[in-house]
């Protein structure tokens, strides 16, 4: 038997002790893959300072339904690798549900044209000029997002469709193209963005 089969078979007899309830497994268990579950939370995008929910909350859901989770293990691989894959599953779950909560925040944020403020002190026609000028100085793929946010008014989740990117990346595209077209404005036409100048 290889030093894997022997690994394997010794994990296959603790959780078999783990589901048929033996406090001692159970408490082994923890004690043998804290570390592991704890590590790979620490390395997440999370905020660490969630770390201990989201470690106890981990486990939690590894022992509802009488441990149905860790029953799925079929001792193929090495119960780190399932344990971490599930951990993976649930930090991905954690994720979305926290984006949920302040989706409609975001979108309202990334809605929001940074020249609305501008359009207060200068005829909307010479503003889109000078708009058009500073978008024409971005880079192609900030101009595409651009039009497609602000000008066609088109979601998140379309522009991450269209362009192949992650939500999250294109969540994180748009809010850098609002950055540097506002850096361009202010720099071009700072006068725009006082608030005791006027337009000469």
């Amino acid at each position: 038997m290889s030093e894997r089969e022997q690994y394997i078979q010794a994990e296959q007899e603790l959780v078999d002790k783990v589901l048929e309830g033996d406090r001692n497994a159970i408490t082994t268990f923890f004690e043998t893959y804290r570390r592991l579950v704890y590590g790979v939370i620490l390395k997440s995008q999370f905020d660490q300072s969630n770390a201990d929910d989201l470690f106890q909350e981990f486990f939690k859901r590894l022992m509802e339904n009488d441990w149905r989770k860790l029953r799925g293990w079929n001792a193929q691989s090495r119960l780190s690798t399932y344990l971490v894959s599930i951990l993976r599953n649930f930090l991905i779950d954690e994720a979305r549900k926290k984006k949920d909560t302040v989706a409609l925040d975001d979108e309202r944020a990334l809605s929001t044209d940074p020249m609305k403020e501008a359009e207060k002190k200068m005829d909307l026609r010479t503003l889109k000029q000078k708009l058009a000028e500073c978008c024409r100085k971005l880079p192609e793929r900030d101009q595409k997002i651009y039009a497609r946010r602000f000008v066609d008014e088109a979601s998140t989740t379309q522009i991450a469709e269209e362009m192949g990117l992650t939500p999250n990346a294109t969540y994180q595209a748009i809010h850098s193209t609002k950055a540097r077209l506002t850096r361009c404005m202010k720099e071009e036409y700072p006068f725009l963005f006082s608030e005791t100048e006027e337009p000469a």
